[in-house]
Order: structure tokens, then sequence, then C-alpha cells
């Protein structure tokens, strides 16, 4: 039986994919593409940036933004 996905987990299977993903590509909108590597950069990016912010883990972070790359961005920094 599988346990239930928890933050810390989700986390961790995210990272594995980004990172098993290399240069494929992750995600394009229009002539715009990341692989995985450059999506997995610049959520980390973000996410330091968030954390000297002082944003915490628990804390809500709102990403008000159409559907986009920096929105998947967005999502993969916060958790």
């Amino acid at each position: 039986m599988l346990s239930p996905l928890n933050k810390k987990n989700l986390h961790s299977v995210v990272e594995s994919l980004l990172r098993a993903g290399g240069e494929r590509i992750a995600i394009e909108q229009g002539e715009r593409r990341l692989n995985y590597a450059q999506l997995d950069h610049q959520a980390n990016r973000l996410g330091r940036l968030l954390r000297d912010q002082g944003v915490a883990p628990g804390r809500i972070v709102a990403l008000p933004m159409p559907a986009s790359i920096e929105y998947v961005v967005g999502m993969l920094a916060t958790i």
C-alpha cells in the first residue's frame, strides 16, 4: 500500500522528476520553451528569493497571474 503523499515527499518527487528530465522540454508556451533543468533552476532560484523575503513553510503564497511558464515556476517554487 502506498503511503499518503505529504508535502515533504511531494517536494522530493517533483525534484526527482525535474532532475531526471534534464534537457527534455518540460513546458512550452508559444515560442518559449524550458527544459527540465531550466525549470528546476528557475523554481529553485525563486524559492530562495521567497525564503529571503520571509516566506516560510506553512505560509500562503498567492500567484495572481494567468496560466504561463512563470505560473508553473511559481507553483514549483512554493512546494
